[in-house]
């Protein structure tokens, strides 16, 4: 009797445990890496290519992550969902020479715009 109550709680106990989801499906990704106060060539070009960058994100309604800061720039990170749509409006966005500065790729030190596989 003992080992029948036993094994019914272990059915139910494996019954109700969370499905295993997969971590590609919620994996954000890098896309690009700024410093807002880097002292460069083009500063001003490139703080204004940083802001557009972001309120493009923000008019797609790409939601992001912008960790760092400290002296080491920021980096910005989306949900890989919407890589298709972050492409196209960075493609869109150099072809139409919206951004003076950033193509695809980045600079000695990481920064810039993190090219998309």
């Amino acid at each position: 009797m003992y080992s029948i109550v036993v094994a019914a709680i272990a059915v139910s106990l494996e019954s109700t445990s969370a499905p295993n989801n997969p971590p590609a499906k919620d994996e954000k990704v890098l896309v690009f890496h700024y410093h807002p106060g880097l002292l460069a060539p083009n500063m001003d070009a490139r703080r204004q290519d940083n802001e557009r960058i972001l309120q493009t994100l923000e008019d797609l309604g790409i939601s992001h992550s912008a960790d760092g800061g400290l002296g080491s720039g920021f980096e910005v990170k989306i949900w890989k969902k919407d890589l298709p749509r972050w492409k196209d409006a960075i493609n869109s966005m150099i072809e139409n020479k919206i951004l003076e500065v950033y193509r695809w790729g980045t600079d000695m030190y990481g920064y810039g715009l993190i090219p998309i596989k």
